[in-house]
């Protein structure tokens, strides 16, 4: 069950640094940004996503406190997958800003994993899980961004470009980090004030 939690941290810094490596080229390529824009545009983009997750975040770790812990590591995972999913077809810069912008609204993963790990594991035992959110973080952040970078043009239509390919592979993760707490983590906050339809899944 740690597993799946860890694995949720780590899908929280695959949708943040995923797509970097290629953001520049890509406001150039795919979104027609002018050269001398390219940098506003792409702190743009890495920008949307921190200021929504700073909006969102305490508001979305308030509600696990009452709703239970799994229905936000779910939504944060499913709606990370589908808008890094999406970023390879969008051309439009405004729609891409969005796009990060909700990524970051929805997912509170690493801050919600953490509090799970609360749940799940006793006082004296919590120094060692803990410790391995933040390594599972790096280490995603690290490979993410590589894999991101490298899958560049894996496959390129004429419709599409070549970005489809590595928005693809980051969504993979979080595919399967929404799939693994589906199936194989339980709702872990028996102290929840309301009760939701996944208590007992």
């Amino acid at each position: 069950r740690v597993g799946v939690v860890l694995l949720c941290v780590a899908s929280d810094a695959v949708a943040l640094t995923g797509p970097l490596p290629y953001l520049p080229q890509f406001c150039l390529s795919q979104l027609s940004i002018p050269p001398d824009e390219v940098g506003n545009y792409v702190g743009g983009l890495i920008g949307a996503f921190s200021i929504a997750n700073f909006l969102s975040s305490a508001l979305l770790g308030h509600w696990s406190d009452l709703y239970g812990r799994k229905p936000f590591l779910l939504s944060g995972s499913l709606v990370s997958a589908v808008f890094s999913c999406a970023l390879g077809f969008i051309h439009d810069p405004t729609v891409a800003i969005a796009s990060r912008a909700t990524i970051g609204l929805f997912n509170a993963n690493f801050a919600i994993g953490r509090a799970t790990i609360s749940d799940m594991v006793p006082p004296h035992l919590r120094a060692l899980p803990f410790a391995y959110t933040g390594a599972s973080f790096a280490l995603a952040r690290a490979l993410s961004s590589a894999v991101g970078g490298l899958s560049v043009g894996l496959f390129w239509t004429e419709q599409y470009g070549p970005y489809v390919a590595p928005s693809l592979v980051t969504a993979s993760p979080l595919i399967a980090s929404f799939l693994a707490t589906l199936l194989l983590l339980p709702e872990s906050h028996t102290g929840r004030k309301f009760k939701h339809p996944l208590q007992t899944l």
